[in-house]
């Protein structure tokens, strides 16, 4: 009883590893990617028309 206890709770653990993992992965490649400055563009274009405040 105690070694099948261990072996379920390790597949347990491994499950919630791999689940978390998965989580994580989700996250990242769900993000909104970063709006990049291509060299060409003008200052201007790089800040917005409507003043925000900015929290440091």
């Amino acid at each position: 009883m105690k070694a099948l206890s261990a072996v379920l709770g390790g597949f347990v653990l491994t499950l919630a590893v791999f689940a978390s993992g998965l989580a994580f992965a989700v996250w990242i490649l769900s993000a909104e990617p970063v709006r990049q400055a291509a060299p060409t563009s003008s200052v201007a274009e790089l800040w917005p028309r409507e003043p925000r405040k900015v929290n440091p």
